[in-house]
């Protein structure tokens, strides 16, 4: 699982996020406590190119539009294919 303290707000993660892993990312982040900044747990399937996790578990997105915000946003940048597979390293090994 995630671990994501509440009560922080700084630096937080992002991730470049493909068409093809989009719902699964969001998906991924909903059933860890996250939630969009505007308070829901909706799977949004188009428009999203990069997502970011404050350490308090709210969500923001960007589009390709927004690439040059994203790549001088603070935070740790973490690769589609290393977040999908720590979580299910973490999954099935029950961290």
């Amino acid at each position: 699982m995630l671990k994501i303290n509440k009560y922080e707000f700084d630096y937080p993660i992002k991730i470049r996020v493909s068409p093809e892993n989009r719902i699964k990312i969001q998906k991924i982040l909903f059933k860890n406590n996250c939630k969009w900044i505007f308070n829901e747990k909706k799977v949004i399937t188009a428009y999203i190119d990069f997502i970011f996790i404050a350490l308090n578990g709210y969500m923001s997105y960007l589009t390709k539009i927004d690439e040059d915000e994203f790549i001088n946003a603070k935070g740790i940048e973490v690769s589609e294919n290393i977040f999908l597979k720590k979580t299910l390293k973490s999954l099935i090994e029950g961290d």
